[in-house]
């Protein structure tokens, strides 16, 4: 499984698939952050073809960790590019904006794609069927009694004043 950089500062296009594979590893752990890897099948870095969430991964000082990858190098026969990797982050009420945590700059390696799912639980005792939309800040999802937020995220070289790693915003592009 090669590792793959995204350095296209325009778009991600992740397909519906992926939004939901991502959203049920984070329901399922939920208040606990889930952890996953992202993958293109090798046709081009502008589109997320599978979200692996790993189910044996372990919070440890500065960010989530897993030896899943080994496992899935043996598994999957057609050769994936990893592009990166997704977590989510649960809150117990809306926050105003979602970014990467310092920590999880410090863990994403240069020109890496990090997908950071916001996830809420409603105090509404009414589920909601699933959807999923676009929107400006990213792709927008509700499942159930959870309410989720997907963003793009991509580690730059260098560090800002306070020495926090620098990253720069990418789009999700729901297909």
């Amino acid at each position: 499984m090669g590792k793959g950089n995204y350095n296209d500062g325009m778009r991600l296009l992740v397909p519906r698939s992926a939004c939901f594979s991502i959203a049920m590893a984070a329901i399922e752990v939920f208040p606990k952050e889930c952890f996953g890897m992202l993958c293109s099948l090798g046709q081009g870095k502008s589109m997320v073809d599978l979200a692996i969430a790993f189910q044996l991964a372990r919070r440890e000082r500065y960010g989530v960790f897993s030896n899943s990858t080994v496992f899935f190098q043996k598994i999957l026969r057609r050769p994936l590019l990893r592009m990166g990797a997704f977590h989510s982050h649960a809150f117990e009420k809306k926050v105003e904006r979602l970014t990467p945590s310092e920590e999880d700059l410090e863990d994403m390696g240069i020109g890496e794609l990090d997908i950071i799912i916001r996830i809420i639980k409603s105090r509404s005792k009414k589920p909601k069927a699933p959807k999923v939309k676009q929107s400006k800040t990213g792709i927008r999802m509700e499942m159930g009694r959870f309410r989720m937020l997907l963003r793009g995220f991509s580690r730059l070289k260098g560090f800002d004043k306070g020495q926090i790693p620098l990253y720069k915003d990418v789009r999700l592009r729901l297909v």
